[in-house]
């Protein structure tokens, strides 16, 4: 099969053109964007982690590293949140990979069940440690895996 990117691209743009100028799309959940929108999202941001809070100067409060300008954006919205709301404080942080591992934990996990993951410092997810709930059926063993010795 010979698939050429153009193609894809020819199809990705009949989508947008559908979408955006030949239907009225009433999912609210699928609202349509406007161009300023859409042209923020296509940026490095998108296929980049920025779990936990923004770093300050004092603290590291990342599990990645590189969220420098990812902060400053959520400082600002958070900020435009509390004027609009007039509320005291705000979390503008999109649901992760945290709320997809509860959902898998809550629907298959059964008292007693095993599950083998990595410490956040070896790769793993932060909902694998004792504050999310796949953490809080973990019991801990602390052994590190070395592959091709312990295999």
């Amino acid at each position: 099969m010979d698939i050429k990117t153009e193609d894809i691209q020819s199809l990705v743009e009949q989508q947008n053109n559908w979408r955006g100028k030949e239907c009225l799309n009433l999912i609210a959940s699928e609202n349509t964007q406007s161009p300023n929108v859409r042209n923020i999202e296509v940026n490095d941001f998108m296929g980049r982690y920025a779990e936990g809070h923004p770093n300050t100067n004092d603290e590291d409060r990342r599990y990645y590293e590189g969220t420098r300008w990812i902060d400053e954006i959520e400082r600002i919205a958070e900020q435009e949140i509390i004027e609009l709301a007039g509320c005291q404080q705000a979390d503008v942080r999109p649901i992760s990979g945290n709320a997809a591992n509860t959902a898998l934990a809550l629907g298959i996990l059964r008292g007693g069940d095993t599950v083998v993951v990595d410490s956040i410092e070896q790769g793993g997810h932060i909902s694998h440690n004792p504050i999310g709930v796949v953490g809080r059926r973990i019991q801990k063993r602390g052994q590190v895996l070395n592959l091709g010795k312990d295999n």
